[in-house]
């Protein structure tokens, strides 16, 4: 939505509806992730592409600061990440004076870092979990029959609908007007699942095998038998990745 206000203010033309991201490793979660993030983002601008760079570490804040100044220099208006510090955050913040640029951050509110360029952040919320397998093991019964979710096994993946997933400290005074609404609208359908992330006229290509492909017509229903992610397809010409961090 903050890209849609954008391009109808004529703050940026269509060909700048540049997104970025950070990602520790080029693997499905950070796939899975980062799509999602381009394919929300083109459902309300269309004209998104996204250019994904990766650190091959967990927790590296100055290399996670140099990819993200990178981004920011070659015209990517909103970064993301799934990366473990706020380097990502702050190389926005920095850069705010001379680049529009905002962030969109990862487990953690990070507006006391970015104040001016964080908008929200996605958290994956391990209470709900935790404190229903506590309670099966106190009471001598099976995880899987009392923690609520999608039980896959021994396995269990769940999101809005059990609170597994949150979204942190939307900054309204930058946020685009509506965007609260919006999120509302979107975690209902979510916890309804009535939305299908993935899905519409986008082609993928397995990274480390070519010959493997998906057509995303079909659509791709993400953690149907585990937890861990498994689309892990780049989308043809939308998604560009410009470093693998080697």
């Amino acid at each position: 939505m903050k890209l849609r206000e954008l391009l109808d203010n004529g703050t940026i033309t269509p060909d700048q509806a540049v997104i970025g991201y950070i990602g520790a490793f080029p693997n499905a979660e950070i796939i899975s992730g980062f799509t999602a993030f381009l394919l929300g983002a083109r459902s309300v601008a269309p004209e998104t592409v996204m250019r994904v760079s990766f650190t091959h570490a967990w927790n590296n804040y100055s290399l996670e600061k140099a990819h993200a100044r990178k981004l920011i220099d070659d015209g990517c208006v909103i970064i993301s990440q799934h990366s473990g510090t706020v380097a990502v955050a702050v190389a926005c913040e920095e850069a705010a004076g001379d680049h529009l640029v905002f962030h969109i951050g990862f487990n953690r509110s990070m507006r006391d870092v970015a104040p001016k360029t964080s908008l929200i952040s996605a958290r994956t919320n391990w209470a709900p979990y935790i404190i229903e397998a506590v309670t099966a093991v106190m009471k001598n019964q099976p995880i899987e029959k009392v923690v609520r979710g999608d039980v896959h096994g021994t396995d269990i993946s769940a999101g809005f609908e059990y609170d597994w997933v949150e979204m942190l400290n939307l900054n309204k005074k930058y946020a685009a007007p509506g965007t609260d609404k919006a999120i509302e609208k979107a975690v209902e359908a979510l916890k309804k699942k009535d939305m299908i992330v993935f899905k519409g006229d986008y082609f993928g290509v397995d990274p480390e095998d070519p010959s493997k492909t998906y057509d995303l017509n079909e659509g791709f229903i993400e953690n149907a038998d585990s937890s861990i992610p498994t689309f892990r397809y780049i989308l043809q010409d939308v998604i560009r990745i410009v470093s693998d961090g080697k």
